[in-house]
């Protein structure tokens, strides 16, 4: 026969294991945290844990080393900024491997919702003008009254902080298919992990929240609902994600990688460089009136400026090279 037992408020620390006695022997039971069943080893009982102590939580060990996430992560800036932002002129400012905290939930959800499905639908009406009838096509909202029933697996998760450029909405698909290990709460002292912040209430509710959106008709408005979520399992999940940090022309850019297949999650790019359009415009009219009135001065004017920089420089630069730079001073570019 199967009985309940209450789990809760018989240990300090909710993360260890704790005692309570068998409802129907009196025998000592020692639970572990996230346990929601066990069999009683003196009268063989079948127990089941009413409010257990904690929720089960797993991790999952990076396959890609942070060397390759660093190789992977250059590779794909430079690729995708068409070679302007290479390895040679970034610096890595900061490389880490994070175990970022993602609520997962899963469960049979089996309910009925009833509402409104509102349309659009095109009408033609006829409009009367002193030129006679004129025949228009307006959009007219229909309601129509709905009710479903919904019954579904559920597989739901999110991420359990707030991490900023972050990328990655929920890992339902990555934690069926991947190898995961039941993680040790010590393992807070030895890894980077990010603290879960999001509450196992709120979890429950925003993905209660997710599922009706889902089972809705699109566009439609929902008056009642009535819904329970059978075996539901939540569980918070430990995922590898590396974290890179690099400079380029003064600025930090952010780059997250997957820490299981090295695939880039999200990621900045510099942008390039927008021309000015005064400048665009008003030096090509000085260089046209110089050539128009007197060529020599194009190359006196070209000479003075170049004599200014090195006297505020305080060093020689070939010529050619300072033409590059003013170049790209004036018109942009890289």
């Amino acid at each position: 026969m199967d009985k309940f037992i209450d789990g809760e408020n018989n240990s300090r620390n909710p993360r260890e294991t704790f005692g309570v006695t068998c409802p129907s022997c009196g025998g000592s039971l020692r639970i572990t945290e996230g346990q929601r069943s066990i069999q009683c080893e003196y009268c063989f009982s079948n127990l089941y844990i009413a409010n257990p102590p904690g929720v089960k939580s797993f991790f999952l060990k990076p396959r890609i080393t942070a060397g390759k996430a660093k190789l992977e992560a250059l590779r794909w800036i430079s690729k995708k900024s068409n070679g302007r932002v290479k390895a040679k002129y970034t610096s890595v400012v900061e490389h880490k491997l994070v175990h970022v905290p993602f609520w997962r939930m899963r469960g049979r959800f089996i309910g009925w919702i009833c509402g409104e499905e509102v349309k659009l639908k095109k009408v033609e009406t006829n409009t009367s003008t002193a030129r006679g009838e004129i025949r228009r096509q307006v959009l007219k909202q229909e309601s129509t009254p709905f009710s479903k029933f919904v019954s579904r697996n559920v597989d739901w998760s999110a991420p359990a902080c707030v991490i900023k450029h972050l990328g990655m909405q929920g890992i339902s698909m990555k934690a069926s298919m991947l190898k995961w290990e039941i993680f040790n709460h010590d393992f807070k002292t030895t890894m980077n992990i990010a603290l879960p912040t999001k509450s196992a209430k709120t979890a429950k509710r925003d993905a209660l929240r997710h599922i009706i959106n889902l089972a809705k008709p699109s566009g439609a408005n929902i008056r009642a609902s009535r819904f329970h979520l059978f075996g539901s399992n939540l569980s918070i999940y430990y995922f590898p994600i590396y974290l890179l940090r690099y400079k380029f022309k003064d600025k930090i850019y952010i780059i997250t990688i997957d820490g299981n297949n090295g695939n880039i999650i999200r990621a900045e790019v510099p942008g390039r460089k927008k021309l000015n359009p005064t400048t665009f415009f008003f030096i090509p009219a000085v260089l046209a009136l110089l050539t128009e009135t007197y060529f020599p001065l194009l190359f006196i004017t070209v000479g003075c400026i170049y004599i200014m920089d090195q006297l505020q420089g305080n060093r020689i630069t070939m010529p050619h090279l300072w033409l590059k730079y003013r170049l790209q001073k004036w018109f942009g570019g890289n």
